[in-house]
């Protein structure tokens, strides 16, 4: 661009003369602005004096610089100080001074062209650093190292630190770093060369601390000491939270194992090389610290007779088997013995071959004494529902606090029902039962639930699904309660006793027509058996006539005879009545002395006959009780005629009576010598009609009622009788009575204080 038309044609000859190609010129600022953007030179030539009253070159070069990036050189004959630093302003490239020479000019255009490519070239790699600077999948910061600015910041670290960008450019980097991590940084602001990688933490706006990777990179001149660094800022917090759920999920694995007291290992079959957990080496009895596991030295703690089988199972498994688990025992250093369930997998190189064998092992001990426990116990059960179904038992369970119960097939089958047909709750099932025994077993039932009965029981009605009614026993017994003591688990059986009460009734029946059938007959049989004693004691007596030789014996046999067995049908009756609960107790004062004096009576002609003697062992003070003494007397009769019948000729009798206050008890006895009852036959000689002596009882008489009524009438009174050994070959029969005393009766001492008399053979009576 020249003002002057003559030098700028000559300017455009030169141009051409150097290998430049004009493409076009002007004479004025406003036309060069014009044709300068449509023409885009590769270089301007352009004169700062453009004539008066025209725009500079200055002010062209300043203007194009908003529309085009082409580089500047001027041309002027004035090269003061203001010229220079106009031209500066205008950012121009070169100056080139009138006149010049052509060499001095080509090499200012050169110059210019070169200078341009190359800043535009700088430009453009600037824009494509700052372009990755801030696209960077990290984040970055230059920062100062004096003063800990940040110079510049990406998006990234915008992001990690959750601060804006404009904030950043205001702040230090100790501003946002933990206070953990300052000390690093004033490390690396002492000596930037040594800087390392450091993980630490930057604090965020809200207090929440990131954890990152900081890489620091020091800038400076060469030579120099640097000025500042880049710091590469990397989010570490999800592999931060990674590596702390992988330390949870390894302790929770340990802990795991340590409670399932299991222990895992690895075997590498490339270099021998073996790991494994600590709980291993506890299964085993090898202490933690300080231990290592091989094969050889893991096959040691083995049980020598387990050995081959876990050599075997070895093998199989390198050589690519899967086996089932194998159970092995190993041996602690204490001599006590584990078992270890032992499972391995093997992992396979490209060619099939074993390469690793990872496995576990199992302490199972008490598993395997669990599994036996429960196999004892489900085949007890086994045995215990084959007893059920043996027995006819029905099974419930119920739980009185929640109500729900449960019943077992059988239970149901007992009353014609399906289990689903029965109703989960136990006062559903209560509805079958009759409503005349609902307060009758809920009065049980209460009563064991407050403890006041060791077990329930009691016999209901319940209706059938044919619509009849069933007699059924119901047992049960409570098995679990609360921490309030509140019943929560009741079991117990059904069992259907309508046979059984069907089998009573008509027992009950058939002893009634007995006892009428008796009642009826006692008068038919006594009347004239009273009339055949009667007589027999009158013809005895001369009544009639004076008894011609041999019939007195006749008569005194006819008179025995009749005796005996109006005896007989007395003790037949009383037995009928007791068993049908018509014999009635009439209770009086009675003295026992005077009573027991009168006993011993009616068998005074057998003592004399068989030279027999009776000694009494009964207080010389008054006794009195309140008994029933036609009752006590027939005790005491027919005892006293057993031990006359089966005591020794010759031999002594011992009748005694106690009353023991402390006990509120009174004890008669009856002892005879020379027929002891073995243990075994003590129960059964009280039953009708047997005896165990039957040879003396053939020869004395005698059916077998005697003791049979003994028991009866001391049961009727709510005592017993028991058997006992006396002296060298003996018996002593004892009944225990409730004592009742009578006005002046009953001593106050727990023994007995005895008068002793003898009555009978050589001693008169």
């Amino acid at each position: 661009m020249e003002d002057e038309s003559i030098v700028a044609m000559e300017l455009q000859q030169r141009l051409r003369a150097l290998g430049f190609e004009p493409c076009g010129h002007a004479t004025r600022g406003d036309a060069a602005l014009q044709q300068i953007p449509e023409a885009r030179p590769d270089v301007i030539l352009m004169d700062i004096n453009l004539g008066r009253g025209q725009m500079s070159g200055i002010e062209v070069a300043q203007r194009l610089q908003e529309s085009i990036d082409v580089p500047v050189v001027f041309l002027t004959a004035y090269s003061n100080a203001e010229v220079i630093e106009g031209a500066w302003r205008a950012e121009a490239f070169s100056f080139v001074t009138k006149p010049f020479q052509p060499d001095a000019l080509r090499a200012n255009l050169e110059m210019a062209l070169l200078r341009h490519e190359t800043r535009r070239r700088l430009a453009h790699s600037e824009r494509h650093l700052v372009a990755m600077f801030r696209q960077m999948a990290v984040g970055v910061a230059q920062v100062e190292l004096d003063t800990g600015r940040l110079v510049r910041v990406n998006e990234k670290l915008s992001r990690i630190v959750g601060r804006p960008v404009a904030e950043l450019l205001e702040l230090t980097l100790t501003n946002l770093l933990h206070e953990d991590e300052r000390a690093w940084w004033a490390e690396l602001r002492r000596d930037p060369g040594r800087g390392t990688t450091h993980e630490g933490r930057v604090v965020r706006p809200d207090g929440h601390a990131t954890w990152v990777e900081l890489t620091p990179s020091p800038l400076g001149a060469p030579a120099t000491p640097p000025s500042g660094c880049i710091l590469v800022v990397s989010d570490i917090s999800e592999r931060r939270e990674a590596e702390a759920r992988l330390r949870d999920s390894q302790r929770l694995l340990a802990e795991s194992q340590r409670i399932a007291r299991i222990g895992s290992f690895t075997l590498d079959l490339r270099d021998g090389s073996t790991s494994w957990t600590e709980q291993l080496l506890q299964l085993v009895g090898r202490p933690v610290e300080g231990s290592t596991l091989d094969a050889a030295t893991l096959l040691g703690h083995v049980h020598p007779d387990d050995r081959d089988s876990v050599r075997a199972w070895v093998l199989a498994s390198l050589h690519g088997h899967r086996p089932e688990p194998l159970d092995a025992r190993v041996v602690h250093p204490d001599g006590s013995t584990r078992v270890l369930r032992v499972t391995a997998e093997p992992t396979y190189d490209d060619t099939g071959e074993v390469i690793v064998m990872t496995g576990i092992a199992q302490d199972v001990t008490e598993t395997l004494e669990r599994e036996a426990r429960e196999g004892r116990l489900l085949a007890h059960q086994e045995r215990l529902e084959l007893v059920i179904e043996g027995t006819r038992l029905g099974f419930w369970e119920w739980d009185p606090q929640t109500d729900e119960a449960s019943f077992s097939a059988r239970w149901a089958g007992i009353l014609g029902l399906e289990p689903d047909d029965v109703p989960p709750t136990f006062s559903g099932h209560q509805e079958l039962v009759h409503p005349a025994d609902r307060p009758v077993c809920a009065a049980a039932m209460k009563a064991h639930l407050l403890g006041r009965s060791p077990h329930f029981e009691v016999v209901q009605r319940m209706r059938h699904a044919d619509g009849s009614w069933r007699y059924i026993l119901s047992r049960g017994k409570v098995f679990g309660r609360d921490e309030l003591g509140r019943a929560t688990r009741f079991c117990g059986t059904h069992m259907d006793i309508t046979a059984e009460k069907e089998a009573e009734r008509l027992a009950i029946e058939t002893s009634r027509a007995k006892a009428h059938f008796l009642a009826s007959m006692s008068h038919e049989l006594r009347t004239p058996l009273n009339a055949v004693i009667g007589l027999s004691e009158a013809l005895l007596e001369g009544a009639y006539a004076p008894l011609v030789t041999g019939q007195e014996q006749a008569l005194r046999t006819i008179h025995g005879c009749g005796r005996d067995l109006l005896a007989l049908i007395n003790d037949i009756i009383d037995i009928a009545r007791l068993e049908g609960g018509k014999l009635r107790i009439e209770r009086g004062r009675v003295a026992l002395r005077p009573l027991i004096e009168d006993c011993v009576g009616l068998v005074r002609e057998v003592v004399r006959a068989r030279n027999q003697h009776i000694t009494l062992e009964v207080d010389e003070d008054p006794m009195v009780v309140v008994t029933d003494a036609r009752h006590v007397e027939k005790i005491l009769s027919s005892l006293l005629s057993n031990a006359t019948k089966f005591g020794s000729p010759g031999s002594e009798i011992v009748v005694g009576a106690a009353i023991r206050p402390a006990a509120e008890r009174l004890e008669l006895w009856v002892a005879n010598e020379g027929s002891r009852i073995a243990p075994e036959d003590r129960e059964r000689i009280f039953r009708p009609f047997e005896s165990v002596e039957q040879g003396l009882s053939r020869a004395h008489g005698g059916a077998g009622l005697g003791l049979a009524l003994v028991k009866h009438l001391v049961e009727r009174h709510a005592g017993t009788v028991r058997v006992e050994d006396h002296r060298e070959d003996g018996t002593r029969f004892v009944v225990d009575l409730p004592w009742h005393p009578g006005e002046r009766g009953g001593r106050r001492d727990d023994g007995p204080r005895v008068g002793m008399s003898e009555i009978g053979g050589a001693h008169g009576g």
